[in-house]
């Protein structure tokens, strides 16, 4: 009977309160300490809203002055590789605020920094972060197969490939062929059977 590694990854909490320039001493802690993956994750706004962000409701109201504020998550995690050598790196993001070639551009170039794992767990959307920006949460898993099938053709072509999905159409498309030497891995984030089914037939887990 086969026994398989369990991982451990440490999440990085990306607020505008902490300055970037603490996050290679943060990554480099990591991975002296043998932690697998650097994980941080993408948001635009918090869940809890500001007239609750107290000291009666939470003790972190003491430090951070508001819960809403954040780094933008794939550039945290671009500084995290950079400074690390092997450590593994992982964001979040959804398949509502991104093009498919685009992340799949951020994410190739993320793997190429160091010599370590690198992921993006895409979720089909959280409410808080659409309907006030202008996003529909309600496309979130019809965008989400769109991506999943896009970056895995983009990923794996070595010339233009072409795909009429849901919302998004690519004819005779390609962002080159040059590839790190470990790829990026794309992670379902989330439940449910739809997006069970799309994590299974398109992503790598």
């Amino acid at each position: 009977m086969g026994s398989s590694k369990v991982e451990l990854g440490i999440h990085y909490w990306p607020l505008r309160h902490l300055p970037p320039k603490g996050v290679p001493a943060f990554a480099q802690q990591l991975e002296a300490a043998g932690i697998d993956w650097f994980a941080t994750f993408d948001q635009l706004v918090g869940f809890l809203p500001q007239s609750k962000w107290i000291p009666e409701v939470t003790e972190w109201a003491n430090v951070v002055t508001d819960p809403h504020s954040f780094h933008d998550s794939r550039l945290i995690a671009a500084i995290a590789a950079a400074a690390t050598d092997k450590l593994g790196v992982t964001t979040t993001s959804d398949a509502i605020r991104n093009g498919p070639a685009e992340l799949l551009q951020s994410m190739l170039t993320l793997a190429s920094i160091n010599n370590g794992r690198t992921s993006m767990q895409l979720g089909a959307g959280e409410m808080k972060q659409m309907k006030s920006f202008g996003y529909k949460r309600s496309e979130g898993l019809a965008r989400m197969e769109d991506m999943l099938r896009i970056i895995g053709k983009l990923m794996n072509a070595d010339g233009p490939i072409s795909y009429q999905g849901n919302f998004w159409t690519y004819e005779n498309t390609f962002i080159g062929a040059e590839r790190p030497l470990m790829l990026p891995e794309f992670w379902a984030l989330g439940g449910g059977p739809k997006l069970i089914d799309l994590a299974t037939s398109y992503a790598d887990g």
